[in-house]
């Protein structure tokens, strides 16, 4: 299969920059060089307010029983390793100044923790690693930076955050080698150039003035990045201290038009991924496809992008091809570098392509990388690239990707993503989560329309939040039907969307009712005027809130009286009368427990509308304080024989999993409230390469921690935990 242009129109109709970029010009721009005295600069330590702080505060779990630091330190100088880097940087000043010169005799393969743990046999988490380092390095700063600096340098992977307070010559050419490293180490680098843009500079303006091709090409590249978040003059200023004919040339390179800033090798489409075999780009509103050549002129555009330094010509294409063929162009490259086993590791452009030209339906996807890719790497890339799309839909599944993903690396880095979007967004973290679901093009009144340009189509949804298709005329359709030769050219892009609003619908509708059930266990509280802004307004989550119940709360947390939310947005009592609460009073999604006498008339309710909830609430199984289930504790499931595969479904519920000496799960673990935990021992145990293997475990024991009895938790808690040890029976 080839490609072709419509012979309805010209090639002229093609994005003039896919037609002829600019490097197929003959006339190359030649560099103007200029000879100028580099001067080397020590490495040195620039702190971020209260980082260091930061740092000499990290508690080392492991060392909080230590009570002999001298005895314990002795102990481990006789044969130094990772566990000694530990107790020096944590020991009291005294001590740990007079055995910093001991740190110089851990080997350097030893200096991370690579294989053993300080208090245990195994090995430790990767953020845990460079911890000691960065202890040392805050408390002591000057007299612990050669040996923090000498570990960094041993492995980069581990000791890539040791280097961001760090400057200097050195650190500065560190940091551009690792612009051509593996993602993960040109994103930091590129964290670091963002932090120490001024300290760098002195180091990168020769290197953009020399003759070194590759050198340049590098310290280029960084200045462009420099001038494109409007660090200019900064770049100026470091420039002209090296004379007037420094200054004119950069000057020179930072007015160079963006879309002549090119590689000194064009990349070409590699030898995995043939073009042919690849779904055609259609032009934006039209049905014209993109010939051959024009797509391998994109990929090589894609190719030269990189986090911070992406080709100037991607957004300008990307705005004249149609967004949801591009969609599954994208898509289908990321495929088929995941069918080859992702050949060139260290460059993953086609998973950048997929932020740079995804839509909504591409985040979904993102998603699932996100959460459950098996390289860590990639997962972290998926949710930069979901920011890089920046909806409404994929800082959704931002937040969910953080809820639901098994990688803590992948859950840190959402923190740090919602944080800052929060930030930006004048909100808490917290709030992000309801401002983040989409609203997935839906009017006020719940309805979406289909454009043909002949003929539309109104789209609303039906008591069990599916879809329903109506002429204009009102008359109700089975389905939308495909464009035909009357109807506008975009009308194929307009059927292709509605296709991919139905798998949104439905998935978004499956989160969202996930998350509000989180809500009501967690006991989530909102003011009317929060409720009204963030549900009752919203025309996606409007439709699951009123088909829930709701109550109102005082000060101290009683429940003052329960109400639903009509069609019209208007709140109404049991007794289905109109409600007027006060802005300020508080409201949460009602538990059974908080319903009390009126449970069974809330059901009647329902059940008289036809009303279909999103989530058991009404008819959730509860357990109140006093009733049998509560009164006989958590000891009725001891020595209880279950089959194995319902002990595996409490992982539906959010209860983690322990592994035995044999690397087999013999314990389930469930955070509770104040952060307490439930654990479930289980025999024999489950193989992880044979789950189903052994039919049936015996429950060996639940506990609660030493000291904490049922009765010390709050009574939601209480119930929802006896609900999921239920499922067990």
């Amino acid at each position: 299969m080839s490609f072709s242009v419509s012979s309805a129109s010209g090639e002229h109709d093609v994005p003039e920059l896919l037609i002829s970029p600019p490097w197929l010009a003959r006339k190359r721009t030649r560099p103007t060089v200029v000879e100028v005295a580099a001067v080397r600069r020590p490495v040195a330590l620039q702190w971020l307010p209260g980082e260091r702080q930061e740092w000499a505060e990290i508690r080392l779990e492991d060392l909080a029983g230590v009570v002999d630091w001298q005895g314990e330190i002795d102990r481990a100088a006789v044969d130094p390793d990772f566990p000694l880097i530990a107790l020096i940087s944590g020991a009291p000043d005294g001590i740990a100044r007079s055995a910093l010169p001991l740190l110089d005799k851990v080997a350097m393969r030893d200096r991370f923790g690579l294989h053993i743990g300080y208090s245990a046999n195994e090995a430790l988490p990767q953020d845990e690693r460079n911890a000691p380092h960065r202890k040392l390095l805050g408390r002591f700063g000057a007299e612990a930076l050669g040996f923090v600096l000498d570990s960094a340098i041993s492995q980069d992977w581990y000791g890539a955050t040791l280097f961001m307070p760090m400057v200097g010559s050195d650190i500065t050419e560190r940091m551009v080698g690792w612009l051509e490293r593996d993602e993960e180490l040109a994103a930091a680098a590129g964290e670091w150039f963002a932090r120490h843009t001024e300290a760098a500079l002195p180091d990168l303006i020769p290197a953009a003035l020399g003759k070194g091709v590759k050198a340049r090409r590098l310290a280029e590249s960084l200045l462009w990045r420099f001038d494109g978040v409007g660090r200019r003059e900064l770049v100026r200023a470091a420039a002209a201290s090296y004379g007037a004919a420094a200054a004119a040339a950069i000057d020179a390179l930072l007015d160079r038009d963006r879309l002549s800033r090119l590689p000194t090798r064009i990349p070409k489409a590699p030898a995995w991924l043939d073009v042919s075999l690849l779904p055609r780009i259609r032009l934006r509103d039209s049905a014209q496809v993109l010939p051959e050549t024009a797509v391998e002129h994109l990929i090589s555009m894609f190719m030269m992008c990189a986090p911070d330094a992406d080709y100037a010509g991607v957004p300008v294409v990307v705005r004249e091809l149609d967004p949801v063929s591009l969609g599954e162009f994208v898509w289908a490259v990321y495929r088929t570098w995941q069918s080859a086993k992702y050949p060139a590791k260290r460059n993953m452009w086609p998973m950048r392509a997929l932020g740079l030209a995804g839509n909504d339906e591409t985040a979904a996807r993102l998603r699932v990388i996100a959460e459950r890719d098996r390289a860590v790497n990639r997962s972290l890339e998926a949710l930069d690239m979901l920011v890089l799309i920046g909806t409404r839909i994929a800082h959704m599944h931002i937040q969910l990707a953080r809820d639901n993903t098994g990688w803590p690396a992948v859950r840190r880095r959402a923190d740090e993503i919602i944080r800052e979007l929060a930030r930006e967004l004048g909100i808490t973290p917290v709030e992000f989560a309801d401002r983040a679901v989409p609203d997935l093009g839906l009017s006020a009144q719940g309805t979406r329309t289909v454009d043909y340009g002949s003929r539309r189509f109104r789209i609303g949804l039906d008591e069990q939040l599916k879809p329903v298709v109506r002429e204009e005329s009102g008359e109700i359709r089975a389905t939308l039907p495909k464009p035909g030769k009357g109807d506008d050219p975009s009308a194929l892009s307009a059927y292709t969307e509605y296709g991919l609003f139905k798998k949104a619908l439905q998935a978004a509708i499956a989160d969202q009712s996930t998350r509000l059930e989180a809500a009501m266990i967690a006991q989530r509280r909102w003011t009317v005027a929060g409720q009204r802004r963030l549900f009752i307004e919203h025309p996606l989550l409007r439709q699951l809130a009123r088909r829930l119940v709701w109550a109102s709360f005082d000060t101290t947390g009683a429940v003052t009286g329960t109400f639903r939310i009509d069609m019209d947005g208007t709140l109404a009592d049991p007794a289905d009368d109109l409600l007027e609460l006060p802005d300020e009073i508080q409201v949460g999604i009602a538990h059974p427990l908080h319903l009390g006498g009126a449970l069974a008339a809330w059901a009647g309710v329902f059940a008289g509308y036809g009303i279909a909830q999103p989530f058991a609430q009404l008819d959730r199984p509860s357990f109140a304080p006093g009733a049998p289930e509560v009164a006989a504790g958590l000891g009725k499931y001891r020595d209880a024989v279950v089959s194995t595969g319902t002990v595996l479904g409490l992982n539906r519920f959010g209860w983690a999993t322990g592994y035995g000496a044999e690397g087999s799960v013999v314990r389930f673990t469930r955070t509770l409230a104040a952060r307490h935990e439930v654990r479930l021992y289980i025999s024999p145990g489950i193989d992880g390469r044979n789950p189903l293997g052994v039919a049936e475990q015996t429950l060996r024991d639940v506990v609660l921690p030493e000291g904490l009895a049922l009765a010390d938790l709050p009574p939601i808690v209480v119930s929802e935990l006896l609900r999921e040890l239920e499922t067990l029976r």
